[in-house]
């Protein structure tokens, strides 16, 4: 389970790339790109370790901070007040309509390593 969970935050690493250099004009973006890159940290260090309970539930809140921040992202994307129009917010509007579903793939899985509900592989 684990594994899935590090291919779930290795995909949200890859659109957070997009989303990163949004974090100027957009500040939730970035947070959520953070928490994407803190994801696969804490993925990696839960594999590593092998499979301390802290390094699941650090994967939890990620994935928790990353919905709330993909959604505020996408209520200023939606703002017409706030928005330029420029190719980076198109893209990284699109890049968000993508994480989101997997932010919330990635609460689950990790909420079931986190709560020890299937046996580590490492």
């Amino acid at each position: 389970m684990e594994i899935f969970a590090l291919v779930i935050w290795l995909l949200l690493g890859g659109l957070a790339t997009v989303l990163a250099p949004l974090g100027l004009t957009n500040p939730s973006a970035g947070i959520a790109a953070l928490a994407a890159f803190g994801g696969v940290g804490a993925s990696i260090l839960f594999i590593v370790l092998g499979a301390p309970l802290w390094a699941g539930w650090v994967q939890v809140g990620m994935a928790a901070l990353g919905l709330v921040a993909g959604t505020f992202a996408v209520a200023w994307l939606s703002d017409d007040g706030l928005i330029t129009g420029s190719e980076l917010e198109g893209l990284a509007a699109g890049a968000l309509g993508v994480a989101l579903p997997f932010y919330g793939a990635a609460a689950f899985v990790t909420l079931l390593v986190a709560l020890e509900v299937t046996d580590p592989v490492v």
